[in-house]
């Protein structure tokens, strides 16, 4: 496994953590706010 790989998989797990947390904010704010994972850009939609 290269340094890349390890540095990949810890993107996706931060990633993952921030679906989850935006999941509750989403509830909390429907419709305000959305996470989106593009072309490995992560971004924050509001």
């Amino acid at each position: 496994m290269s340094r890349a790989d390890t540095v990949n998989q810890k993107i996706m797990k931060n990633i993952k953590y921030l679906f989850r947390k935006s999941e509750i904010l989403a509830k909390a704010y429907p419709g305000n706010i959305g996470f989106y994972y593009m072309n490995k850009n992560i971004g924050i939609s509001i």
